[in-house]
Formats: C-alpha cells, structure tokens, sequence
C-alpha cells in the first residue's frame, strides 16, 4: 500500500489519472469480490447482479487464471 497506479485511456494515452493504492483484499473469486461491493463501486450498473458481473469480468481474465491467481480489490 501507498504505491501509485496509473490509468490511462486506451485511446489517447497522454490522459493519464494516478492515485495512490490505499488498501488491498484478496479473494478467492470474483464472485466472493463482488459479493462485498456494491455493483457502482466495481465500476458496475447499479442493476448489475453478481453473475452479471463475473460474466462480464470473464471476457478480460479467464476462469483459469482467477484460479491460479486469485482476485484482489484494489482501493484506490
């Protein structure tokens, strides 16, 4: 924690945002993630349901790396 990450828009990489890590959590799945926020806070619709979003979050990680690697929430 107090590490800097860096956001940048894919399609004009000269607008950047930094913000600096203020907490970590580990979770076993994106499900478990997703349980403990609100849909708004995981940058989600608010209408979004848990399937949904690991659903959606299947299309950017696979199912095999969430389960080589795990999941972490990054509070920014």
């Amino acid at each position: 924690m107090g590490d800097s990450i860096c956001f940048y828009n894919v399609a004009d990489k000269t607008q950047q945002l930094f913000r600096r890590v203020k907490s970590l959590r580990q979770f076993r799945t994106f499900a478990d993630l997703y349980s403990q926020y609100s849909p708004e806070s995981v940058g989600s619709a608010p209408e979004d349901d848990v399937a949904q979003m690991v659903a959606d979050t299947y299309t950017i990680y696979t199912p095999e790396q969430e389960k080589q690697w795990g999941v972490v929430a990054i509070g920014i």
